[in-house]
């Protein structure tokens, strides 16, 4: 979920970019059309390095998520392991 999320904002983030670096808008301060696009490459590069951090804290956590999946279903099956030998110890401990 979390990285469908990641994908879309980068997919809306290079659509809103991509027109302006290749129409050479600016803002209001009208600037010559290379160092507007000399800006626009560099915010460009600016947010796929924002993006490619966001990615890997994302698989981090999907990670840290999947490991500590693992880890409660090993501490489940223990429990239910020990749930077993509570129920077949207590008629023994019973006949006594």
């Amino acid at each position: 979920m979390r990285r469908q999320r990641l994908i879309l904002a980068v997919l809306v983030l290079t659509a809103t970019l991509l027109p302006t670096a290749a129409f050479g808008q600016t803002s209001t301060v009208e600037q010559p059309k290379a160092a507007s696009l000399a800006a626009n490459a560099r915010h460009l590069q600016q947010h796929q390095a924002e993006v490619q951090s966001l990615q890997k804290a994302v698989e981090k956590q999907e990670s840290e998520s999947a490991q500590a999946a693992s880890r409660l279903k090993q501490q489940d099956q223990a429990i239910e392991r020990l749930r077993q030998q509570l129920q077949s110890a207590t008629p023994a401990a019973g006949a006594h």
